[in-house]
């Protein structure tokens, strides 16, 4: 799994959403988390932080106002201070054509509402393996 030092930066509309996954990283170890409210907060954050001590790791909701999920991998794949950040959408729309779609953009995995503790801990597993492999190719 990744460290419990990792930066990480969630999110999503719903206040109660985003507790609920930032409580969820924290009962995993994680203590370095912030959360954001919309998509055009996350991506000023994400840019703000990238020059200091860059996030290695966002969860963000699909459906946000402002800035989607979608459109915020999508700046953050485009742009070269944060296109190496791991990136995990949450979502309560899972077709597997959307699902194909996100990883096709640049996404790590895509986690379904409602999820649990097992859940995310399983997919920050399967997705920190990924990321090893591929360092080390």
């Amino acid at each position: 799994m990744f460290p419990t030092d990792t930066k990480i930066l969630v999110a999503d509309d719903s206040r109660v959403m985003r507790m609920m996954i930032v409580n969820t990283l924290k009962e995993l170890g994680y203590s370095d988390i912030t959360d954001v409210d919309n998509g055009a907060d996350a991506y000023h954050t994400l840019l703000r932080a990238a020059k200091e001590r860059p996030f290695q790791l966002v969860f963000s909701d699909q459906n946000m106002p402002m800035v989607s999920g979608t459109e915020l991998l999508q700046k953050i794949r485009v742009n070269p201070d944060l296109k190496n950040i791991t990136f995990i959408m949450i979502t309560s729309e899972t077709p597997k054509a959307m699902i194909l779609q996100l990883v096709a953009e640049g996404a790590a995995n895509v986690i379904a509402k409602p999820f649990n503790v097992e859940t995310i801990r399983k997919k920050l597993e399967l997705v920190y393996q990924r990321v090893q492999r591929a360092a080390q190719t």
